[in-house]
């Protein structure tokens, strides 16, 4: 069963709009037509850190307490390494596969 969840602030430092979210509390993880992915903390309503540079917007973004995983519209799925990416380390991304 997923809980009814309202978030009423916006998660401004997207540019464009947002195409896909994963929410898991206290974090949100989201994927915007501008070609980021970013992670926040709901409480403190603040950006933790941004992974860019992505060819495509995210059509499907999930994340638990070791990964970010997020697939495209042409079914390019990337995986990258929560703690590295919160790190900003170069070497945060595990894998990029797809046609």
């Amino acid at each position: 069963m997923i809980p009814n969840f309202h978030y009423n602030h916006n998660l401004k430092l997207h540019e464009s709009n947002i195409s896909s979210l994963d929410y898991r509390h206290p974090s949100i993880v989201s994927g915007g037509f501008d070609h980021t992915i970013r992670l926040w903390n709901i409480e403190s309503e603040q950006c933790l850190t941004a992974l860019k540079r992505l060819q495509l917007h995210a059509e499907c973004i999930r994340f638990n307490d070791k990964r970010i995983e997020r697939s495209d519209k042409k079914g390019i799925m990337t995986v990258w390494d929560l703690n590295k990416a919160f790190n900003s380390q170069s070497d945060a991304c595990l894998v990029t596969k797809g046609t």
